[in-house]
Order: C-alpha cells, then structure tokens, then sequence
C-alpha cells in the first residue's frame, strides 16, 4: 500500500510538473506572437514613413516643376512687354524724325519761295 501511495505521489509530482512546463510553453509562445506582432507593426511603420517620403518628394518635384513653368512664363511675357516698349519708343522716334523733317522741308520751302521773290 506504501508502494501505490508513493506511485500515485509520484505521478501527481509528475502532472503538477507537466502542466507547470505547459504554462511556461504556452508563455513562451505568446511572447514569441507578441514579439513578432511588434517586429511586423514596426516594419509597417517604417514603410509607411518610406511611402510618406517618396510621396513628399514626388509632390515636391511637381510643385518646383510648376513653380519653374509660371518663372519661365512671366520671363516670356516680361520680355514682350520689354520689346513692345521698345517697339512704341522707335515708333514714337521716327515719327519725331517724320515730323521734324516735314517742319524742315516746309520751312526751307518758304525760305526758298521768299528768297525767289515768290512773296513779293
């Protein structure tokens, strides 16, 4: 009876350890889902921070593409504006020279007429 009483101990000390290395298995195995949760969430970040980057640049790119386009486009239209300028002061200098000459001719017409007793 001794026997059996000291198997059956044995076997309870043997279940008791059983089941406490199934605890610690099964702890074991939830910080192992936990830490790679972690690991995954973390790449995810990291990538998500990447995307964020790349996404900035691109809109960077076009914005400074644009901002270069609208630069070009006031250069153009400030150069026209600059040779229409330039246009109307010719313009406006010959037309001073037409009329200076005109003056010129009509005056040296009357002073040749009055010279030539045309007046008189």
């Amino acid at each position: 009876m001794q026997s059996k009483k000291g198997v059956a101990a044995n076997i309870e000390q043997q279940e008791a350890q059983n089941e406490k290395l199934r605890a610690q298995g099964e702890q074991q195995l939830q910080s192992q889902k936990i830490a790679e949760q972690q690991r995954l969430q973390s790449i995810a970040i990291s990538e998500g921070q990447r995307v964020q980057a790349a996404e900035a640049a691109g809109k960077q790119f076009e914005f400074q593409t644009k901002e270069n386009r609208i630069n070009a486009d006031l250069d153009r239209a400030s150069g026209q504006e600059r040779q229409a300028a330039a246009n109307v002061a010719s313009a406006n200098q010959a037309q001073a020279s037409a009329i200076t000459g005109a003056v010129g001719g009509v005056t040296g017409m009357i002073g040749s007429a009055a010279g030539g007793g045309a007046f008189g």
